[in-house]
């Protein structure tokens, strides 16, 4: 539910006091109800038959009746000759009462202000809010009647056009919303409400009509807010920031307004690639002196709780952020929606923070698995978009844990989510499954984890045979055994798509000569042999020139040495021979070269 925060509204004068109340009129002509409410509820005593009337059609708007009535009563006790509280009170009777005596009671109102098109106007509105269009447009003639130029009309045109056509009619309401520009160019709720229709069709056009609206009406607050809220909901926070900083010096907002606030501060300093530490560091403190005073007022507020720990995981405020996402948590969602895949990602950063690595996971499975089917058509791109952030938020956390293995399998739902087929993606894959062969199969508490959780024993045993062995062994080495294994092959396989993806390239055959050398050291087997061979061929090849870069070198180097001592295994001098002196043209201080050489050396002694 929104709140409202109003500062030095009753200190003003009284010019300024009756803007005000203009500008809550308008925040109920555009739909804000919670904001007009406010400004009513607060001014009551400037104009209590106004006041009461309006909250009566926010109350009618509501489908609270009772309240309704009461409201229009209070405002005909309060000025028993204001006539918008006696229209109030036949509205309510629209449906379901006489509809002569209910015509005949407008008409006499009518009589005692022939030439006041706004009586006219809330006639019709009283027909109109109860959908009974056909009513409301005659009484909209009756106020054309009156001045058929008047811009209120032209609103009054638009919104029953907008109601009784829906979607398909949105255009012929913005014709109408826009003569009301035409008519009186000062007319800033005209600017408005076509900006609104234009926001989803023509966002430039809309941004350009509240643009115009504030150079004709410079104090028109509600322009500002709008100007802000479509800056921020698409990414340009420095506008946004910019625009609701104009809107903020009315003092009156709703803690909506605040979010959109800490929102466009968090998401500048979030989103930015640009952006120093300390910047980030001072946006963060922004957004949260924000969510701050919103939350004093709404203790409850659901977006402003999930900035709350988003900042806390942000800023590394681990404690803070875990109370935050217990509260953050303890909070219906509004109309059941979902949480959001970054609502499980930063809690689980708080838990990473909190040494609770595998609570942390779960969390991170969870925003990975959220369906976007379970949120409106509007905003299931965005959730997508979220989902493979937190993919690769789970994917960063996995490395920096040294699980490799997990990274590797939150590498292939990115690749799948992707339907990826790049090298680059498949040397990431090979990279996670390779060092989980080679480090993280050799951790000891990474590897008890694994073991104790379960879930990897079907995987890695894939006969049970190889189950029974790891079973009758009670320490970690025929588990790890296994492990590696499996993830070396893991690894073999993404390599072998790198092959296929770049089959003139050297790197995959690189990758496949360590992952061959890793299932099996023993280098007189070869396993790793003719991948370094096909490797030095690619290298050498393209670079006809003789011009080796460093790296390629290096590469070379590793190759050179492995090839050295295979054959010098096999007992091939000649070869064996070959391949050291290579080594040792790119590293004179090749031990494993100079080795072999010495041993040949020595033994024709």
């Amino acid at each position: 539910m929104k709140k409202i925060i109003l500062l030095s509204l009753l200190t003003v004068s009284v010019g300024v006091l009756s803007a005000q109340v203009n500008l809550g009129a308008d925040y109920y002509l555009l739909g804000d109800y919670a904001a007009a409410k406010a400004y009513f509820e607060k001014n009551m005593s400037a104009n209590p038959a106004e006041a009461n009337f309006y909250l009566g059609e926010i109350a009618f708007k509501e489908n609270n009746v009772a309240a309704a009535k009461s409201f229009y009563q209070k405002g005909q006790q309060d000025d028993p000759a204001n006539l918008y509280n006696k229209i109030g009170l036949l509205k309510l009777q629209i449906k379901g009462g006489d509809a002569k005596a209910i015509d005949k009671g407008f008409a006499e109102i009518q009589k005692t202000a022939k030439k006041d098109v706004n009586v006219a106007v809330a006639i019709s509105r009283a027909y109109l809010d109860n959908k009974k269009y056909a009513e409301a447009t005659k009484k909209m003639e009756d106020a054309l009647k009156i001045n058929k130029k008047a811009p209120q009309v032209c609103i009054l045109k638009g919104d029953i056009i907008h109601a009784e056509g829906g979607m398909p009619k949105l255009g012929d309401a913005a014709v109408q919303y826009e003569m009301s520009n035409t008519y009186d160019s000062n007319y800033a709720l005209g600017y408005v409400k076509s900006a609104q229709i234009y926001e989803t069709l023509n966002p430039n056009l809309a941004l350009e009509l509240l643009k115009k609206c504030t150079e004709k009406n410079p104090n028109y607050l509600i322009a500002y807010r709008e100007i802000g809220t479509m800056y921020i909901d698409r990414g340009n926070y420095n506008m946004g920031i910019d625009a609701y900083k104009k809107f903020f010096t009315g003092n009156a907002y709703t803690t909506n307004d605040i979010e959109k606030m800490a929102r466009a501060y968090f998401s500048r300093a979030y989103f930015s690639k640009d952006a120093s530490a300390d910047q980030k560091h001072n946006d963060y403190v922004q957004a949260q002196e924000w969510v701050s005073k919103g939350l004093a007022a709404d203790p409850n507020h659901y977006v402003l709780n999930r900035y709350n720990m988003y900042i806390a995981a942000e800023e590394n405020n681990i404690a803070n952020g875990l109370k935050a996402a217990e509260k953050f948590f303890s909070i219906p969602s509004p109309n059941n929606t979902p949480y959001l895949p970054s609502d499980y990602g930063h809690y689980a950063q708080l838990l990473l923070g909190n040494n609770q690595s595998e609570l942390a996971f779960a969390e991170f499975n969870k925003g990975i698995a959220v369906d976007t089917t379970k949120f409106d058509v509007k905003t299931r791109s965005e959730v997508a978009k979220l989902r493979m952030a937190t993919m690769q938020d789970a994917l960063k956390a996995a490395v920096n844990k040294k699980n490799f293995g997990l990274a590797a399998e939150y590498q292939q739902q990115y690749m799948a989510a992707t339907n990826s087929e790049d090298a680059n993606n498949y040397y990431a894959l090979w990279q996670y499954y390779y060092n989980a062969g080679m480090t993280s199969a050799n951790d000891s508490v990474l590897v008890t984890q694994i073991r104790s959780s379960g879930k990897m024993i079907d995987k890695i045993a894939a006969s049970p045979a190889a189950k029974a062995e790891i079973n009758a062994d009670p320490t970690l080495v025929t588990f790890a055994k296994y492990l590696k294994q499996y993830y070396l092959q893991k690894a073999d396989a993404a390599v072998d798509n790198v092959i296929r993806l770049l089959p003139d390239g050297y790197t995959g055959y690189l990758c496949k000569a360590r992952t061959q050398h890793g299932l099996n050291d023993k280098i007189e087997d070869g396993a790793a042999k003719p991948y370094y061979e096909q490797m030095v061929d690619k290298i050498l090849a393209a670079s006809a020139d003789g011009n080796v870069s460093d790296s390629n070198k290096k590469m070379l180097l590793e190759a050179y040495n492995y090839l050295c001592y295979y054959y010098y295994s096999k007992n091939n001098r000649d070869q064996a021979t070959l391949y050291c002196n290579k080594a040792l043209e790119i590293d004179p201080n090749s031990t494993n070269a100079k080795a072999i050489l010495d041993a040949y050396s020595n033994s024709r002694r």
